[in-house]
């Protein structure tokens, strides 16, 4: 009689008591059953019996299945852009990471969340999900941030030097005329001390 770990005699048990016919990835009744293909052709899932050398036995034919990743825009991916191979209900974490310059958007096909960085994917079938990348805006808005700061920079200069350029002649003017004022009442007040003692 064979014997089963713990952890073999669980997943059994989950497979039988909880109506869950799938045949885990270490499950002896892979390959180890009989030709049936003249009464059966396919599985609970459709697929396919034979999957592989031999007939599974129970409900369920052990199958692998395609994750196709790819991306739109400047990232990368992990796992990386191409096709992998993955048993059946293994569920498979993916990363997308954007470029220098770039933001991660969403994925497009069947993920648990598709607006979310790091997400997984749950392989009962073959699958294609995608990564999609868009240019970031954070250097279009510094640059005419930049711009802008430079012009009013120019702007501001120039009508201070004409301001300065302006009130500089009329202050000068305002000194002259203050000091015509100044000299004349001072030689006012100077004639009339010289005018009595001339007189005397």
């Amino acid at each position: 009689m064979a014997q089963y770990t713990s952890t073999q005699l669980t997943r059994r048990a989950c497979e039988y008591f909880v109506f869950d016919y799938h045949l885990a990835n270490d499950s002896h009744n892979i390959e180890a059953g009989m030709d049936v293909s003249a009464y059966v052709s396919e599985d609970i899932d459709g697929d396919p019996r034979p999957e592989g050398d031999g007939f599974d036995i129970g409900a369920d034919e052990f199958a692998s299945y395609m994750l196709t990743v790819a991306i739109e825009g400047d990232g990368s991916v992990d796992p990386g852009v191409g096709e992998h191979p993955y048993d059946q209900r293994t569920l498979v974490r993916l990363e997308a990471t954007p470029d220098v310059g770039w933001e991660f958007d969403h994925w497009v096909g069947n993920v648990a969340d598709m607006e979310a960085r790091l997400t997984t994917v749950f392989m009962t079938r073959d699958k294609t999900v995608t990564a999609v990348f868009m240019a970031g805006e954070g250097e279009g808005e510094g640059e005419g941030e930049g711009e802008g700061e430079g012009e009013g920079e120019g702007e501001g200069e120039g009508e201070g030097e004409g301001e300065g350029e302006g009130i500089l002649p009329a202050l000068t003017m305002a000194g002259f005329l203050l000091l015509y004022v100044i000299c004349i009442i001072t030689g006012a007040f100077a004639l009339r001390r010289i005018r009595p003692d001339s007189k005397s």
